[in-house]
């Protein structure tokens, strides 16, 4: 094996490694999706104001007043502990830098909307209506083929009438508050 391959592969293994862990650690995955809502709406803050209560706690990240509780729309096709798990196999077990992509398997393209993902998460049995006032919902898509068939100010009339106090979500580097309160913390009513 050469130098450069060797290489290669050590470095792949690396970012595998750091991949597993960050996705190991909630918290810090719930700021890192707030940390990238906040930088997309164009808010400067500092990193400390991210603050993650205990995990058994309804909020993810304090920030501003805001209580967010941070969840992913995600592909149900995608088990990513399993695929984060095998490739860091690969990576431990390569010695060519073609060994390190597992095969590529195909799949039909369904295109969903987007609408009814956050619909479906802001009426989780996990969120009682007499909890949702006290909360700012904030869905991070990583569903892919996924967008809103209305656009967004119709589907945030709709959602409003959930309880929750705001509700936003972030779809690839485009931040959308799509309902908020009156009680709402200022930056995700004025933006």
């Amino acid at each position: 094996m050469k130098d450069d391959e060797k290489d290669l592969i050590a470095a792949v293994l690396r970012d595998r490694e750091e991949l597993a862990r960050f996705f190991a650690n909630q918290p810090e995955m719930e700021r890192w999706v707030v940390r990238e809502f906040l930088t997309r709406l164009g808010l400067d803050f500092r990193e400390t104001e991210l603050i993650s209560p205990p995990q058994h706690d309804n909020v993810d990240v304090v920030f501003r007043g805001a209580c967010f509780q941070v969840k992913e729309i995600y592909d149900p096709a995608e088990r990513r502990g399993t695929e984060i798990r095998e490739a860091l196999r690969l990576a431990n077990e390569a010695t060519t830098a073609e060994e390190l992509d597992p095969p590529v398997v195909g799949r039909d393209i369904v295109l969903s909307d987007l609408a009814e993902l956050i619909h479906s998460q802001a009426t989780s049995y996990k969120y009682p209506p007499r909890e949702r006032s006290a909360l700012d919902l904030l869905c991070y898509v990583s569903r892919p083929y996924c967008g809103f068939n209305e656009s967004p100010e119709t589907v945030g009339e709709r959602l409003g009438s959930l309880g929750w106090r705001s509700i936003s979500c972030l779809l690839g580097q485009r931040p959308y508050i799509l309902t908020a309160t009156s009680d709402a913390p200022d930056f995700l009513r004025e933006s």
